[in-house]
């Protein structure tokens, strides 16, 4: 049987619309990154990729659009998150029940315990302390390809975000311009992130992280 060509783009067609609907989707994704990047925000599952790029910009009413969406929608990231717990996250039941105070220290306001919290429960889990990072990356390589493309988009995006802002060294002048916790400036107490934006950023970064975390005793032999 000889294809014409017509009979090829028919055959074609519905893949062709995958392709390009995904590639739409790939780039609005990465167009939203930017913008929450110039303002100093992270990307989550639940924002809308369109409402963001509109605002791209015009960082006033980009910050005050996020502020006003995660605290309206806090009920419903809430219970995602608990959702997750027991389904995504590999961690231990300390860690677990951390989660949950930390969710309820957010919620009730008290956000300079959530960093203070976090930090270090991270650092139990891996036995790493101060060597954390290294650690997180060799994690993070060995989870990243078993998903999809674009969970790995959204994982690889969010980790060099994690990186780039918690776990890099600088002075307090660098602390200071970027409002996402800064695992140095928080557990060295040089700087108070005091302000529901650095909590619920922390709150984002812990959903992450904690579904890359092995259990304790896979991540180090002695325990």
């Amino acid at each position: 049987m000889i294809l014409r060509d017509d009979d090829l783009r028919s055959l074609l067609e519905p893949f062709t619309f995958v392709v390009s609907r995904s590639v739409k989707v790939i780039q609005e994704y990465f167009q939203a990154v930017k913008a929450l990047e110039d303002v100093g925000w992270l990307i989550y599952y639940s924002v809308p990729s369109q409402q963001i790029i509109e605002y791209r910009g015009d960082i006033v009413h980009l910050n005050i659009y996020l502020e006003q969406y995660y605290h309206s929608n806090w009920n419903t990231i809430f219970e995602g998150i608990k959702l997750r717990i027991p389904n995504y996250y590999r961690v231990d039941i300390e860690a677990e029940k951390i989660v949950y105070e930390v969710l309820s220290a957010h919620e009730a306001g008290h956000y300079r315990s959530i960093p203070r919290l976090l930090f270090p429960e991270i650092e139990r889990l891996i036995c790493y302390g101060v060597s954390s990072r290294k650690t997180l990356v060799k994690l993070f390589k060995g989870e990243i390809v078993s998903d999809s493309l674009f969970k790995n988009l959204f994982k690889y995006i969010t980790f060099t975000q994690f990186m780039r802002h918690v776990y890099k060294s600088g002075t307090l002048d660098d602390f200071r311009e970027n409002p996402v916790p800064n695992r140095q400036a928080s557990i060295h107490e040089l700087m108070s992130y005091s302000i529901h934006n650095s909590s619920m950023k922390m709150s984002i970064l812990t959903d992450f992280i904690f579904q890359i975390l092995l259990p304790l005793k896979n991540n180090n032999g002695n325990k």
